[in-house]
């Protein structure tokens, strides 16, 4: 993990992408926490695949919570491979994991 910095106007391309993964680690959990449902939760972390992009119906709570962050039409997730929704998994993941029981 990258730690100790900030980001500058020379940034890095790597740099951009650590940051658009924490952004969406962050809001992934806020989604997680805050808007799905416990079978949303669990088809967005189980079901999700790397480079595979998704479409959301308008009554699935990610289709709410992202046109409310974007102010655009966000009925689609670009792909796994992107760090943003990379970041949004995982942090969609680890709320799972901690509401889970443990085995």
């Amino acid at each position: 993990m990258k730690t100790g910095r900030t980001a500058t106007p020379s940034s890095t391309i790597d740099d951009q992408d650590f940051d658009s993964y924490q952004r969406g680690r962050r809001e992934g959990m806020v989604w997680a926490s805050e808007y799905a449902t416990a079978d949303e939760l669990r088809g967005l972390v189980e079901d999700f695949e790397l480079g595979r992009s998704g479409n959301f119906d308008p009554s699935h709570s990610l289709y709410g919570f992202m046109n409310g962050k974007k102010h655009k039409d966000a009925t689609s997730v670009p792909g796994y491979g992107n760090p943003f929704w990379r970041g949004f998994a995982t942090g969609a993941e680890e709320v799972l994991d901690e509401q889970s029981p443990p085995s």
